[in-house]
């Protein structure tokens, strides 16, 4: 039953990219929180698979304090996929684990361990969109490493896939 689980859980977390884009963020964020609520309270053994949402539409910047002469505007409410870390407590609290980078053919590889303590204040994974915002979700328990392939689609779009064991 666990193992059913969990194989439902990361297809669920493993939509393709025109998928995410026909979904409207709130309704990726209800399936993402359910899913992460799922895997968070299972300790695993096997590996999890988890894709990065290619984009994310966010609401319009605003600009405090333009300075004399300056307009602010924004030409994109769209973000795309720049980056993923790895965290050992909620992401707001800067608990970044130095990953070890590499180049691979067409992208570059992150790579980061963490040991079952790191697991008490919760360890997190969140995707980077341009900068400014993140998506993160508490990894389950019983995981020691994630390997990140950040690579770019043949449409030109950059994609985040991330393997945990």
């Amino acid at each position: 039953m666990e193992n059913t689980l969990i194989r439902a859980t990361t297809q669920m977390l493993s939509l393709s990219s025109s998928d995410v884009r026909r979904m409207r963020l709130s309704s990726f964020l209800v399936v993402a929180v359910t899913c992460i609520g799922v895997l968070a309270s299972t300790d695993v053994s096997a590996e999890v698979h988890i894709s990065c949402p290619t984009s994310v539409s966010t609401q319009p910047a605003v600009v405090n304090d333009v300075p004399d002469g300056w307009h602010a505007n924004q030409r994109s409410t769209s973000s795309y996929v720049r980056g993923v870390s790895i965290s050992v407590g909620p992401p707001d609290e800067l608990g970044d684990l130095k990953p070890d980078i590499r180049t691979i053919k067409g992208g570059r590889s992150f790579s980061w361990q963490f040991v079952q303590a790191d697991h008490d204040a919760g360890v997190w994974l969140s995707c980077g969109y341009e900068n400014t915002v993140a998506l993160s979700q508490l990894l389950p328990k019983g995981l020691s490493k994630c390997r990140a392939i950040l690579s770019t689609t043949r449409d030109g779009y950059p994609n985040v896939v991330v393997s945990c064991q």
